[in-house]
């Protein structure tokens, strides 16, 4: 919906309509005066049809309000809409003005192709995802390391976004989302990945006390960080 008489409370009028490139009326949706009901074009029986019963009119006149409402939007209804707003005192038009505004019908972001769930990589070794979507309009794309609840920007890119990590470390395991957004009204599409690091097992050794018992426990990290496994082992020693 959209609000074109700015408060205003003098008697006045009201076209609303399609705009083509020089701001002049295109088709004609709807006229209201200040008192009386909204009078509908014959445009919309006509080239403009496809709005016919999807254009309204929403407010109270008397009170400065001309709301204009256009529902059931479809990519088709992008373009350009104006308002012609003509303010009347002692039967004088002292204000004749068009306002204009530029409507862009968006689709949620799909991601193509899309992730998957989980990516193995020996530490040390670098690693590149990519992630991309489509509109429309083509959509801003960012990666994020989640991070204890917090998102930390990596990457980002039109459409796609590359994730790389250069000689990977077991700190870079975790959950990394990309998200995708093309209508700051929206809240932006994400989807997520986990990157498992596959660390080096190292040997450990124990002195134990002859008669006694070794208690070894592993404290190094053990196959795939993410699935970490604490190890206790227990060799009673026969004398």
């Amino acid at each position: 919906m959209w609000n074109v008489t700015n408060d205003i409370h003098f008697p006045y009028f009201v076209l609303w309509g399609l705009l083509n490139a020089g701001l002049d009326f295109q088709a004609r949706f709807i006229h209201i005066g200040f008192i009386g009901k909204p009078t509908f074009y014959d445009d919309l029986n006509s080239h403009a049809s496809r709005y016919k019963r999807r254009v309204d009119f929403v407010g109270d006149l008397r009170d400065g309000h001309a709301w204009f409402k256009l529902s059931n939007l479809t990519l088709n209804d992008t373009g350009r809409y104006g308002a012609k707003l003509e303010v009347v005192e002692l039967l004088e038009k002292f204000l004749n003005m068009v306002t204009a505004t530029y409507l862009i019908v968006t689709v949620p972001p799909i991601f193509s192709p899309s992730l998957q769930k989980y990516h193995y990589i020996q530490e040390g070794a670098s690693i590149s995802i990519h992630c991309s979507a489509i509109g429309p309009p083509t959509p801003n794309v960012t990666w994020f390391h989640v991070v204890n609840d917090t998102m930390v920007a990596k990457s980002s890119g039109v459409g796609s976004a590359l994730l790389t990590i250069p000689e990977i470390i077991r700190d870079h395991s975790g959950m990394y989302e990309c998200q995708a957004i093309n209508n700051p009204n929206e809240r932006p599409s994400a989807t997520k990945t986990n990157i498992v690091v596959k660390c080096e097992q190292k040997n450990l050794k124990y002195l134990g006390v002859l008669g006694g018992c070794a208690n070894l426990r592993a404290g190094n990290w053990l196959g795939w960080v993410g699935l970490r496994k604490l190890i206790d082992w227990f060799f009673p020693l026969i004398g």
